[in-house]
């Protein structure tokens, strides 16, 4: 099977929003690499599964995958290889995703591990540090998140078309950063984060609207409501064309729903609801 081109296209597939023609895609290929006998396809289209799965939002089926990839890692003999940590990280992160938290550390800490035995210093290192930056923040160990992303800019930012990640890194700093009252750091982050991902013409990158969703949630806390509201739903077809109506998708609608009734009643003494941060994902999963 000849595994780029089958990527190629899923590329295609998710630049044009096209989500409800990837799965069929991803399963098609995967019974075919099973059929040829092609582990390493085979290992690389479970990967990439999980990975879609997890970002639309379908729990079990991205553990499934994850634990299938995980599997296929020892029946292969490749522990200790560069497709184990990239398997390790996008198996953490669906663990993470799932809210099992412990499961992912374990999974983080065990892919940190292979990585510094390979030696690896460049984009595999950095998506691994935005991902643990993540079970961090759910844990509201924000400072420790914070080291993580910093580390991940510096990596980043050494490396050619990565725009996007050094974009949701952005991203991801101002949600940490806004969960410690910092909000001219965060702001600082966000704007450079849209400048990013608003550059040049054609689709945005699958997590602009993390980004809108985040900067929208600083100008609810600013008390600038109507902004919110404008963010909020600059942010919603961004999010639902990119992953659906996920989990995101669904805190997002919520988000809005606070900030619409903050809106009206910021003409009278009426309280402002409270909303939920909605973390921008950390940069995509590096195939095997």
């Amino acid at each position: 099977m000849n595994v780029q081109s089958v990527l190629s296209h899923l590329d295609w597939l998710l630049e044009e929003k096209q989500l409800d023609q990837v799965e069929p895609y991803l399963t098609r290929q995967l019974e075919e690499a099973r059929q040829e006998g092609d582990a390493g396809a085979a290992l690389t289209l479970l990967n990439e599964l999980a990975g879609f799965y997890r970002s639309t939002s379908q729990t079990e089926k991205s553990l499934e995958m994850a634990d299938q990839a995980l599997k296929a890692i020892g029946d292969m003999g490749l522990a200790g290889t560069a497709p184990h940590g990239t398997t390790l990280i996008n198996a953490a992160t669906a663990y993470r995703a799932a809210g099992d938290l412990s499961r992912a550390a374990d999974l983080y800490q065990e892919a940190l591990a292979t990585l510094q035995l390979l030696g690896e210093t460049g984009y595999p290192l950095a998506s691994l540090l935005n991902n643990m930056s993540q079970v961090y923040q759910a844990l509201e160990q924000h400072q420790e998140a914070i080291s993580c992303l910093e580390q991940a800019m510096e990596i980043l930012q050494t490396l050619k078309d990565a725009r996007a990640e050094v974009a949701t890194t952005h991203s991801n700093l101002a949600l940490s950063l806004l969960s410690l009252e910092r909000r001219e750091e965060a702001r600082e982050h966000l704007d450079q984060a849209l400048a990013l991902f608003e550059e040049g013409d054609g689709p945005r990158d699958a997590h602009y609207g993390a980004a809108l969703a985040a900067a929208a949630e600083l100008a609810y806390r600013e008390g600038d409501f109507l902004r919110a509201v404008e963010l909020y739903e600059k942010a919603l077809p961004e999010i639902r064309s990119s992953f659906g109506e996920n989990d995101g998708y669904r805190i997002t609608c919520q988000n809005l729903e606070a900030a619409r009734k903050a809106l009206e009643a910021s003409g009278t003494a009426g309280e402002a609801p409270q909303v939920s941060g909605t973390a921008p994902q950390a940069p995509g999963e590096v195939g095997p």
